[in-house]
């Protein structure tokens, strides 16, 4: 897919949450409980953007409008500073968002395009989002570095025109998005997305000191069973998967030391149907603390490592023994 999927946090050092990302959470609104394939929204807003104080690149503006693949309806490029980008498709007195966020090429990650010799450099397209519209250029790196491959703005908008309707082909096949202030899981056939409005701790104390007494528990046995005295447990909620975002994800339970498997057990424990941990407090706003001690003693006594073995029982039952 021509339009970068966005999940690189190098990208945006300062800022790892994208501008389209708060603009999505901005038009959500209040809860809702069926499933969203698109975001709807009353007014366009305005291409704004701020603090554009690079020279322009030598070709462009370009403004492509795309056509819907499943309802033909004109499909607009929503750009922000930040390179990010969605997808809006015109309604009859309405807008609608594509769920996904997307990120530009740009001079600091430009994208190949099409060439005809297959054994030379591919040429490559270089976007510079500014309000009038887009600039570009294309770097043929098989002549000389930096010397740009001529093309029209006809040409690139045609580029940009087939690869906003395969974007917005591969979106809208996917799950709808589901509300989790509203479901702690996503209903079958939906799911959660990294712009979701997010419930907060606060909102599930009970669930929270499940999770707490869980890991203390297990942390007491394992740390028993395997000769360490204490372990440092971090478990943070993240960012759901979607179809765009690719890649490894940063290991959200962290167990030092990481002796004959503890994190791993920990992750199996957050999963458990029986602890009844809800899957929209697992995710969230990436790296919000959901539990942290970096001190957790092993059992010390057979006193209290019956009293772990009680509290796992406890909270999952039969499921418990996969555990001990």
């Amino acid at each position: 897919m021509f339009f970068e999927p966005r999940h690189s946090l190098l990208r945006h050092v300062l800022n790892s949450e994208a501008l389209a990302h708060r603009w999505l959470k901005a038009i959500q609104g209040p809860r809702f409980e069926d499933l969203r394939p698109t975001l709807r929204f009353e007014t366009m807003p305005e291409r704004n953007l701020w603090g554009t104080d690079q020279p322009p690149l030598a070709n462009g503006p370009v403004l492509p409008i795309a056509q819907c693949p499943q309802t033909g309806r004109p499909l607009h490029l929503h750009y922000f500073h930040d390179l990010s980008c969605v997808l809006i498709r015109e309604g009859d007195s309405f807008w609608e968002a594509l769920p996904a966020v997307m990120t530009l090429p740009s001079e600091t990650l430009d994208t190949r395009i099409q060439s005809e010799d297959p054994f030379s450099p591919a040429p490559r397209l270089r976007l510079q989002p500014r309000t009038e519209g887009l600039f570009w250029s294309i770097i043929d790196h098989s002549k000389m570095p930096g010397m740009a491959l001529e093309s029209s703005n006809e040409a690139i908008r045609d580029i940009l025109v087939a690869n906003m309707e395969e974007a917005a082909e591969d979106i809208l096949s996917a799950p709808p998005v589901a509300d989790p202030r509203v479901h702690e899981r996503p209903p079958s056939g939906s799911r959660f997305a990294p712009f979701s409005l997010w419930p907060s701790l606060e909102d599930y104390p009970c669930a929270h000191a499940r999770l707490e007494a869980g890991v203390r528990a297990l942390v007491a046995l394992h740390a028993r069973t395997h000769g360490m005295k204490q372990v440092s447990v971090i478990i943070q909620r993240h960012s759901p998967r979607t179809p765009w975002r690719q890649g490894s994800r940063t290991n959200q339970t962290v167990a030092l030391p990481d002796r004959a498997g503890i994190a791993s057990a920990l992750r199996e424990l957050l999963l458990a149907p029986e602890l009844g941990f809800p899957e929209s407090l697992l995710c969230g706003p990436d790296r919000e603390i959901l539990f942290k001690d970096t001190s957790l003693p092993a059992a010390g006594s057979a006193h209290e490592k019956l009293q772990a073995h009680q509290t796992l029982s406890s909270l999952l039952g039969e499921r418990a023994r996969a555990f001990l």
